[in-house]
């Protein structure tokens, strides 16, 4: 068990398998591994490989040499240790006690904090990556670049390690201090205003409970279409001749010159509809001023 925190800035050689060459495999060049055959320099899964020599180990059946292990070592930059999280985001199952977190954390090298098992889970990365690639772990990180295989496998590896030990030494979960989140706005309210506003709307609602009286206990009825209303206003009175008052309101403004005039055409003879109980001065027509019989518009 460490006796003090600590961490790791530097770098470490990692050694990373192609594949096993057994002696009677075909090449891609059509002949057959042997002996003396070297690794080749491209993968089925990497691709063309980098240009450096690769480590062959010999692979025996207890009388002879019967396969060779292709190995590239690699240098690897590794930064072990604790980052400070941001901005989390805590959840629990549904009926669990325990909380998890999603948080944010920063990459940078100064921001690495010491912590009691950096080293420690370091040391075990190589034996848990060991049993990664033979459980088949290892799928998910396969893609064409050799470089993050390497880089997704250490941090596997490395994580594996740091929460193995953390269970291992009694340590599977840790105390944390959740503060919930303040609003960001807040709302003042001033009682004057807030008053003024409800009377005025108090005020809409009296006013328009009276018009639904109004309109209730009245006979007449209420023309509430805009044609039906141009086309049932009486305009005698500024329309007949010698009438006092807007006698100009039948007169077109200079923009609208090129329109012909329009009057209306009162109706009085009861007996073009077959009823002489209607009025016909309730029919009007609305015609060209300068069209005596015009068509009805």
């Amino acid at each position: 068990m460490p006796t003090q925190p600590g961490s790791f800035v530097g770098k470490k050689l990692v050694a990373v398998k192609l594949r096993t060459l057994n002696f009677g495999d075909e090449l891609p060049d059509g002949t057959q591994a042997r002996l003396d055959t070297k690794c080749p320099t491209v993968s089925e899964v990497f691709g063309k490989l980098p240009d450096v020599d690769q480590y062959q180990t010999s692979i025996g059946n207890g009388k002879e040499v019967v396969a060779h292990d292709c190995c590239i070592v690699a240098e690897a930059t590794i930064t072990a240790g604790k980052l400070a999280s941001k901005d989390c985001t805590a959840s629990s199952s549904a009926g669990a006690q325990e909380l998890y977190a999603t948080c944010f954390t920063s990459h940078g090298k100064h921001d690495v904090e010491e912590d009691l098992l950096s080293n420690l889970a370091l040391d075990f990365t190589s034996e848990v990556l060991k049993y990664t690639v033979l459980q088949n772990y290892s799928q998910p990180w396969m893609n064409d670049d050799l470089t993050e295989y390497t880089t997704g496998m250490l941090l596997l590896g490395y994580h594996a390690a740091w929460s193995g030990l953390m269970r291992s030494l009694g340590n599977a979960s840790e105390p944390v201090t959740i503060r919930p989140a303040e609003g960001v706005v807040f709302a003042n309210i001033d009682r004057g205003n807030l008053y003024i506003w409800l009377a005025l709307n108090a005020m809409l609602t009296i006013s328009a409970l009276l018009v639904f009286l109004v309109q209730r206990l009245g006979k007449t009825k209420t023309i509430r279409d805009p044609t039906v209303a141009a086309l049932t206003v009486d305009l005698t009175e500024i329309t007949c001749r010698g009438a006092g008052g807007l006698c100009n309101a039948v007169t077109l403004s200079k923009e609208d010159k090129k329109l012909p005039e329009l009057v209306w055409k009162h109706d009085r003879n009861e007996t073009e509809i077959g009823d002489s109980s209607v009025d016909g001065s309730c029919r009007r027509r609305v015609v060209f001023a300068n069209m005596a019989s015009s068509r009805v518009m």
